[in-house]
């Protein structure tokens, strides 16, 4: 069965989108995976050059025609368009039902495709609107990226308080059953050595079992969506490898990565 992750926090510039897409890359190397951006912004679209993509996203909620675009050997993506930004409305306007479920629709009637991926990785705009609701409810695993900012942890609390509010709306009365059964997990980002607010939030997730997998801040990361080569593409280049701590922060990398493979592949 493909695992669907979706990638949703409410704060912008965690470095979410970034996330996704270099471990989408990473996982890639031995599995295939499809993303689907669901982000108007279209950041993720943008880094493989799919600037105003017809047959977008778009259509898994308008009924209109979706493309796969394979851009790999193990990696398609259906892009994002910024007519997503106002799907929420439409939907209101038109009185559609079950109108959490219409991503959860579109997979089940396209089983068959779906089903050649090992992973369905979603990234979401930063906010708790029906799109990205759409894509925690079909979601196994919800992954929260938080940054050692101000607000970057109090993200986590209004994101799991959003995901159980989601939960009671969607509440099967009939059956007593959750419709959504999406589990949430966090990770670190954009971690400085010798950093009084990296220092301070590694002390709050210091006992915090549902952050499981600390992120160190690189420039690589940067230049991954920028330049549209990903971290484990650049790690490849021996010169890049052997200078500023690049090795180290490899093997480091390869650590956290399987963490989170290990927990989003658990039945």
């Amino acid at each position: 069965m493909t695992k669907v992750i979706t990638f949703a926090i409410q704060k912008g510039g965690s470095g979410k989108t970034t996330m996704l897409y270099n471990f989408g890359e990473w996982l890639a190397q031995k599995y295939k995976v499809l993303l689907i951006d669901l982000d108007y912004q279209s950041s993720l679209s943008e880094a493989y050059e799919l600037y105003d993509a017809e047959n977008t996203s778009l259509g898994i909620f308008t009924g209109e025609e979706v493309e796969f675009h394979h851009v790999k050997e193990n990696l398609s993506i259906i892009p994002a368009t910024y007519a997503l930004e106002d799907i929420p409305l439409q939907l209101r306007a038109t009185g559609v039902q079950d109108v959490y479920f219409l991503l959860e629709d579109w997979l089940y009637e396209h089983s068959e495709e779906i089903l050649k991926y090992d992973f369905l990785l979603i990234d979401t705009h930063p906010d708790t609107l029906t799109v990205t609701q759409n894509a925690i409810a079909t979601s196994q695993y919800q992954i929260g990226v938080l940054e050692p900012s101000e607000f970057g942890y109090n993200a986590k609390q209004k994101s799991l308080t959003s995901l159980e509010e989601l939960k009671m709306k969607t509440f099967n009365r009939r059956t007593k059953e959750n419709r959504v059964t999406t589990k949430m997990i966090f990770l670190g980002n954009k971690l400085r050595q010798n950093e009084s607010l990296t220092h301070s939030f590694l002390k709050e997730v210091e006992k915090d079992d549902d952050v499981i997998a600390l992120i160190p801040r690189k420039t690589l990361f940067e230049q991954s969506t920028y330049q549209k080569i990903p971290v484990c593409e650049q790690l490849k280049d021996t010169n890049i490898l052997s200078r500023n701590g690049n090795r180290a922060f490899a093997e480091r990398l390869e650590v956290e990565y399987n963490k989170i493979l290990t927990i989003i592949s658990e039945d």
